[in-house]
């Protein structure tokens, strides 16, 4: 900062921030009414200047903050009006402005709604089709071993399912108690 600045900004400087709160032009109603001519002639240039300041910061002041009621009341209408709409129109409407516009979600809300819809429908025709998946049948599943509790305390481990003795079975089952029929190897195999 300079070390002769006294705070003062200068006519350049304050006829930039003044031009910087220009009033909205969609909001005109907060234009003070301009001092009648009589009136104005018998004040002297210092009054009038003072009067001409404090209007336009109270000017400023007003327009900020009831653009900021009207973007805030116009957000919460279109928030209750999307609210039971389909997730394509909340997309087609989601960046619509309603600044300076006649309508609450723009001139071209009919645009942009029908080439959302247009894009869902060439994605969903793009899309594959996805099979259905089919959960496997159970038919005849046998449960994994289970351990139960005998009286002793100590715990007992169930063997594994075993078939029946069924009489269609080969012999040597019946009289050897191995669980597979011997290995032929040449020696024991007769030509």
């Amino acid at each position: 900062m300079d070390k002769d600045y006294d705070g003062r900004i200068g006519k350049r400087s304050s006829g930039k921030i003044i031009n910087k709160f220009l009033t909205p032009s969609n909001f005109k109603a907060v234009i003070a009414p301009q001092m009648n001519p009589e009136i104005k002639a018998s004040l002297s240039e210092i009054l009038i200047k003072r009067d001409k300041r404090e209007i336009v910061e109270q000017l400023s002041d007003t327009a900020k903050i009831a653009a900021d009621i009207f973007y805030e009341d116009s957000a919460a209408r279109k928030y209750f009006a999307l609210s039971g709409a389909t997730l394509v129109l909340r997309e087609a409407t989601k960046n619509a402005k309603t600044v300076s516009q006649k309508f609450l979600f723009g001139k071209d809300c009919p645009e942009n709604t029908r080439t959302a819809q247009t894009i869902q429908k060439t994605g969903a025709q793009i899309k594959a089709v996805e099979k259905k998946k089919t959960a496997p049948k159970k038919g005849n599943w046998k449960s994994p071993l289970q351990v139960h509790p005998t009286r002793s305390g100590q715990n007992y481990r169930a063997q594994p399912y075993k078939p029946r003795y069924r009489p269609s079975q080969p012999l040597w089952r019946k009289t050897q108690n191995i669980g597979a029929p011997p290995a032929q190897t040449k020696r024991n195999h007769r030509h």
